[in-house]
């Protein structure tokens, strides 16, 4: 999404709040924004995607964006394990400085709600995944 020129992706909100803020050994493939290799799925990892239009608030410098969290792993235990790790570290969050590593940018991060998942599916052979969504409310304003 652009607001004046500045890009805001909340797959990279996200990724720096679960590494700076979050657990960094429960996902030892890492923490991704975008594909992950087929070697980080194996050890678990959380691969993060922006998902959909923002919504923009009209009389305030807001708007809603959604993140679509991926939790691979190569066992349905490890994928949950990561998937409850990350909900927990996300929903109900309030007030968060967090930073887009593409262009070094701090927002205001008002709110963060998992508002789906995790549901569980067999991603490919040997491979589980818990699928997340989050809601971030984010200052348009750089910090």
């Amino acid at each position: 999404m652009t607001v004046g020129r500045t890009e805001i992706s909340p797959a990279e909100l996200v990724r720096d709040v679960l590494v700076r803020l979050g657990w960094p050994d429960v996902a030892p493939g890492g923490v991704v924004v975008g594909p992950a290799t087929d070697a980080q799925q194996q050890l678990g990892v959380v691969s993060i995607v922006q998902a959909g239009l923002p919504q923009i608030e009209d009389y305030s410098p807001l708007q809603w964006m959604r993140a679509q969290v991926r939790c691979l792993a190569g066992t349905l235990d490890a994928a949950d394990r990561i998937s409850f790790a990350v909900q927990r570290e996300l929903h109900g969050r309030d007030r968060t400085i967090a930073r887009m590593a593409s262009t070094d940018q701090r927002y205001l991060v008002h709110q963060i709600r998992v508002t789906a998942g995790p549901s569980n599916h067999y991603d490919s052979q040997g491979t589980w995944e818990a699928l997340l969504f989050a809601e971030l409310m984010i200052g348009t304003e750089p910090l």
